[in-house]
């Protein structure tokens, strides 16, 4: 990939106005893409949908919930309440001088021609206002006493001075019919608790007056509403010392949110801009890198618009917002560029060093963007594929554009600044930090999933005092807080008001306890079905013979006070008449009847709704909210509760989001790194940092909210691009320690300096939700810098950089774990056998002699199995059976890991080992070898010969380590004579058993088992009278150990195939940047090695010339580790590679820089070049895979073998 990348670079180089005219062209079909665009507002959009939530947001969509204004005028204590009146009708009026263009209506005050407009229709359509007890309250008024007694109220209001409307109303209704059915509207309109005086709204206690401003849905005319509400507010409240006037509503809210933010923003982020501009200005001493870091951040927004553009059309403006934060990590890669280049000026080597984290980095991010998709959510989805397109697209930029501009730039070397100096601070080495880090994360373990979720919206908003406690006064005496939206709907009205209606009387029969005040039009405002039963009602009711009692009666009564027979005949028709339905439209021209606050439609998605409010006491607000609900197309919320409901799906779906990103980002880091290890290590401390952040927030007492939340996958995408920069580096410095971590780190606290003076600088606001962004992203972004740069170079250094730098090959995930499990198996089943022995020997009355050999077998039974419990390790068997134990020998055997006694105590439980001193005096082990047999190898022999020939004449073989201990690698040590010694003393045969694969398996001084097999190859049996090898146990141990290492070498030669020695030699470049690259050269050229090794193994001294990165010189120690072996490489950065593998340590090469080469061998290795200087010494040298035509010095060498990339000369002997 950094080649492609180096390619387009030289490319736009070369044709830079191709570059700019395509950068132009892009710029513009943006333009026109954003153009396109159709843009929505809707916050619902943030809400998952699902069945339920569907209907919730369809609501939502439907019913304008924007608040009023309400103004609320109000007096201490009972005074005249005609000040109230008087108050309110001087504001009113200087109101609509000032602002009348910014109000679309005022309710509140009921002109007189809308009440006798609202009598009227009712009267006109009275059976749609009457239930079944309407018709009982009726009934009752139809008995002779009553009927006298509306005659005689008739005649008095007749008489009376001011009679003259009152006697309308007394001819039209004398029962007083109408007033059932507007009594049901003022219920509806303004409740129990309030009264209509002067046609103002006061409450009963007269104390307060209420009026309801809708204001122009523009934001410009809300905000003018609200600076001449102020400017009124103020002025009245001085001219009227007794009364006074507040004002409160959502739109207040907003105002002062609005101009909180701004003052937030003004004096905080555009402060911390210039100081960040000025100190990246400084670190980088350029005005024009700081600008240039936001052009590729820039650019990959504009192609995200244009996806958007052709593939939706349409884009959420909320998801737009969140994603422009969220970009801000994006900055990281031009800061990763700029800080490497300046480092080092080479393109080449920046491409080296950077394309592979940023394109991982990017790829991660936005897969983890993506998993938004899985939220079936418009907002998020938007908001998913704007960020993952931007950020990969930005990520491509940066890459192409960056270094463009960089090359471009005046040269200079800049000189070292305090973030150089915190950079090069190694936390990794702070124990006080690191146990701190640890102390803190395992405590966090029990608290971090104990952070709640703010479900209360209103909690984010800027409350200033004295709108709260406007607030608060409004609903002491509304009870606003206590109040529940009981919304009815269906496809169309008329099934919405059918819902309506039954609910309505759901209500009226059987209200529920706790429920104070239910305000609905379900008693008025009837369906075409319900009217109909109305009518029909009115109709069955109002029979003939009813109507003919009530005439009769009407006129005898009114005979006596000398009434005409028609004085009520407008009420006899009313009767009589043949009531139709009417239309909603109908209704809706009774200005006095607000319905628009009630009934909502929407066309678009043939959506409607009925809403009714429903005042419960507080402790009965579940209670009631879940009676309601079981009635048909009924949703009942509060604002907690839709807050609750709305945002409970938003915080589940997070959830899950966080655990398909994690598993996401999981399989791109696999994907990137091809290593489980580098990808627990990378995924490490973003674990760590989300616990720790998580336990702080619990700690300090702060929740997550809707926008924290969204912000903290902000903070989880930057936690995982500084794991991968931290990554790449560890493994860079590991492949070359010259290369510096500092520069990785540098680029790392320029991202959280950015950050901070961004987003974290935000701590400072008062508005409660940019503080609470401002929060989460201090606490995240702080504790994912400080574990990037301390506890991953930790672990990177515990697993893999110190076991190398002892010789020691890095841990593996699987070979770790089965190696730990098979040591405690090891372990315990030791200590079992020990204590069981010890037990056993005591209390078993059989002889000690078949108690010891039952023990035998227990042990040697033991040994075998420890070796089957590893899946990775295979064993081999030559010229081994039983016959070798029929009668007792001493065995010797190489001795390079511990595995070697494990391999043959399993092959006969009558055997006895010469053991180290700290074995043979373990208290747990020790008292049990004793009584096995077993001898310190630091104890005198001689004095335990009578000993040992005890357990030879019971049968007992002995087994000896001659070397005296494990040899470092697979080379085998001098031998001691101790062996020798003892076959000579006790009279017994010798029995070479060679050991091969074991130091692979299992290597001196370490504790994993390594996959390898392991091959036991008994030689023949060399007796005690046998003088081919001497005549005395000095000269035996001299020859014998000849023949032991010839055997060896056969067998190695035989054994080790080309698969033989990879895993070694591949774990030498594991978890480096150089793997994939060692992987395919051994693969191509292992033959040919093979070959050569083939051809050159009589010689006694190896030259390498021209190795890769000493991969061959550590196949050849390996191969001949009896040989001198030397190795060079062609540059200076080869070279430290060579010397930091953990084989050159273990093997003690030596190399060198091939041009300063003074070593002359037997054999030269030459690699793609031939040095003629160099076969000084040599009698055979190879080529391989040599890349040009080389003169060979014919006169002193033959050519002896050509073949494809390999050809092999022998030196000419000139002897005569």
């Amino acid at each position: 990939m950094p080649r492609l990348f180096l390619l387009l670079f030289s490319f736009f180089k070369k044709n830079q106005w191709l570059g700019a005219g395509l950068l132009f062209t892009f710029l513009i079909t943006g333009y026109l893409a954003f153009q396109q665009l159709e843009f929505r507002q809707e916050i619902t959009d943030l809400i998952p949908k699902n069945k339920a939530s569907q209907t919730t947001q369809n609501i939502l969509n439907t019913i304008d919930f924007r608040d009023k204004i309400v103004l609320h005028i109000y007096q201490d204590r009972k005074e005249n309440k005609d000040s109230l009146v008087a108050f309110a009708e001087s504001f009113l009026e200087e109101l609509q001088a000032q602002s009348s263009g910014n109000i679309q209506k005022i309710q509140g005050r009921v002109e007189d021609q809308s009440l006798l407009e609202t009598y009227h229709f009712v009267y006109d359509n009275l059976p749609f206002f009457l239930d079944e007890n309407d018709y009982t309250i009726i009934e009752q008024r139809l008995a002779e006493d009553s009927l006298q007694k509306a005659v005689k109220a008739t005649y008095d209001n007749i008489i009376s001075p001011i009679g003259f409307v009152s006697q309308q109303f007394s001819r039209k209704d004398p029962l007083h019919i109408n007033l059932i059915g507007i009594e049901k509207l003022q219920e509806m309109q303004i409740g129990k608790n309030y009264q209509l005086y002067q046609n103002y709204l006061l409450t009963k206690d007269e104390k307060n007056l209420l009026l309801f401003i809708n204001p122009v849905d523009e934001k410009e005319n809300k905000t003018q509403l609200i600076i001449d509400l102020k400017k009124l507010k103020e002025k009245f409240n001085l001219k009227f010392q007794q009364t006074q006037i507040d004002f409160f509503g959502a739109e207040l809210y907003a105002y002062a949110n609005e101009k909180q933010i701004k003052s937030d923003i003004t004096t905080t982020v555009s402060i911390a801009l210039l100081v960040l501009f000025l100190l990246l200005t400084y670190f980088y001493r350029s005005f024009i890198k700081p600008i240039l870091l936001f052009l590729p951040t820039l650019l990959g927004a504009i192609f995200a618009l244009i996806v958007l553009s052709l593939f939706k059309g349409t884009v959420s403006l909320i998801s737009l917002g969140i994603g422009a934060v969220l970009l801000g990590i994006t900055l990281d890669y031009s800061l990763h560029i700029f800080t490497h280049f300046r480092e080092n000026k080479s393109i080449e080597n920046l491409y080296k060093e950077i394309t592979k984290p940023i394109l991982t980095s990017s790829i991660t991010t936005a897969i983890a963007f993506l998993c938004l998709l899985f939220i079936n959510s418009e907002a998020l989805t938007d908001l998913g594929v704007f960020t993952a397109v931007s950020v990969l697209t930005t990520a491509f930029f940066a890459l192409i554009l960056i270094p463009q501009f960089l090359v471009v730039l005046k040269k200079q070397s800049i000189p070292q600044t305090f973030i150089d100096d915190f950079a090069r601070i190694k936390f990794q080495k702070q124990k006080w930090l690191l146990t701190a880090i640890g102390l803190a994360f395992l405590i966090g373990l029990f608290f971090y999933q104990e952070v709640d979720f703010q479900q209360d919206i209103s909690k984010l908003n800027y409350q200033p005092i004295e709108v709260k406690q406007a607030e608060d006064r409004i609903n002491a005496i509304t009870e606003n807080e206590n109040s529940l939206y009981v919304v009815s709907y269906g496809k169309t009205v008329d099934e919405a008001l059918i819902s309506n209606h039954q609910l309505y009387a759901h209500v009226q029969q059987d209200s529920s306890n706790g429920l104070k005040h239910f305000s609905s039009i379900g008693g008025v405002v009837l369906s075409e079905k319900d009217q109909l039963q109305k009518i029909e009602q009115w109709t069955k009711f109002w029979d003939s013979t009813k109507v003919d009692y009530v005439k009769r009666h009407l006129i005898k009564f009114g005979s006596a006070y000398g009434f005409k027979e028609n004085i009520y005949q407008e009420f006899y028709q009313l009767l009589e008449k043949e009531f139709k339905t009417i239309k909603l439209g109908d209704y809706q021209q009774i200005s006095n009847l607000y319905l628009d606050d009630y009934i909502h439609t929407s066309s678009e998605n043939n959506f409607a709704t009925v809403v009714s409010i429903a005042q419960v006491e507080p402790s009965h607000t579940e209670i009631v909210k879940e009676n309601l609900e079981h009635q048909t197309n009924v949703y009942v919320l509060n604002r907690k509760g839709l807050n609750e409901s709305l945002l409970g799906l938003l915080q589940t779906d997070f959830n899950r989001l966080i655990t398909y990103s994690f598993i996401a980002v999981l399989l791109i880091l696999w994907l990137a790194l091809r290593q489980i290890e580098l990808v627990i290590l990378t995924v490490v401390p973003i674990a760590m940092t989300w616990v720790l952040s998580l336990s702080l927030m619990y700690y300090l007492g702060i929740s997550f909210n809707i926008l924290n939340i969204i912000i903290s996958t902000f903070i989880f995408g930057l936690g995982v691009d500084y794991s991968i920069f931290i990554t790449s580096g560890l493994q860079e410095k590991y492949t070359n320690p010259e290369v510096k971590l500092k520069t990785y780190k540098t680029s790392i606290l320029l991202s959280v300096i950015t950050t901070l003076l961004g987003i974290g600088v935000l701590i400072f606001a008062k508005h409660p939700a940019l503080h609470s962004v401002a929060t989460i992203s201090i606490i995240g972004v702080g504790f994912s810098a400080l574990i990037a740069m301390s506890i991953q170079p930790f672990l990177f250094a515990l697993f893999i950089t110190k076991r190398a730098n002892k010789g020691l090959a890095p841990l593996k995930l699987f070979t770790t774990v089965h190696s730990l499990l098979s040591f405690l198996y090891f372990g315990l089943g030791a200590l079992l056998v020990s204590l069981f022995g010890r037990i056993y020997l005591r209390i078993s009355p059989q002889q000690k002699q078949k108690k010891l050999t039952s023990l035998s077998w227990i042990n040697s039974k033991l040994m075998g199995s420890v070796l089957r419990t590893n899946p990775f390790v295979k064993q081999r068997k030559y010229n081994i059976s039983q016959k070798l134990w029929e009668k007792p020998a001493v065995f010797i055997a190489n001795h390079a890991s511990f595995l070697d006694i494990l391999s043959l105590g399993k092959l006969n439980k009558k055997q006895i080992f010469l053991v180290n001193d700290w074995v043979y005096n373990s208290p747990i082990f020790g008292k049990l070898l004793k009584e096995f047999g077993f001898l310190p190898t630091q104890k005198n022999l001689e004095d335990n010969l009578s000993l040992l020939q005890q357990k030879i004449s019971e049968g007992y073989s002995l087994i000896v380590f001659p070397e005296g201990s494990r040899s470092k690698n697979n080379k085998i040590n001098r031998f001691h004579k101790g062996a020798f010694y003892l076959a000579e003393q006790l009279g017994l045969p010798i029995i070479p058993v060679i050991i091969h694969g074991t130091s692979e398996a299992l290597p001196k001084n370490d504790f994993i088992i390594y996959g390898s097999s392991i091959t036991l190859n008994a030689l023949p049996k060399i007796k005690n009278s046998d003088l081919s090898y001497g005549n005395s146990y000095s000269e035996k141990t001299k020859f014998i150990s000849k023949y032991f290492k010839r055997e060896y070498q056969k067998l190695k030669n035989t054994l080790e195939n080309e698969k033989y020695f990879k895993k070694y030699i591949l774990h030498n470049f594991l978890y480096t940047s150089l793997q994939q690259k060692i992987k395919k050269e051994y693969e191509e050229n292992i033959e040919i090695h093979l070959q050569i090794a083939k051809k050159t193994n009589q010689f006694q001294s190896i030259s390498i010339i021209n190795d890769y990165y000493g991969l061959w010189t550590i196949f050849y120690r390996q191969k001949f580790p009896f040989k001198k072996i030397h190795g060079s490489v062609p540059q200076h950065e080869d070279l430290k590679i060579a010397k930091n593998r953990f084989a050159t340590k273990h093997l003690n090469l030596k190399f060198d820089l091939t041009e300063s080469l003074q070593v002359f061998a037997e054999v030269v290795i030459f690699r793609e070049i031939f040095i003629s200087e160099l076969t000084k010494n040599a009698q055979i040298f190879a080529i391989v895979n040599a890349k040009a035509n080389f003169e060979v010095p014919k006169e002193d060498f033959e050519l002896m073998s050509d073949q494809k990339d390999l050809q092999i000369y022998q030196r000419i002997s000139h002897e005569k």
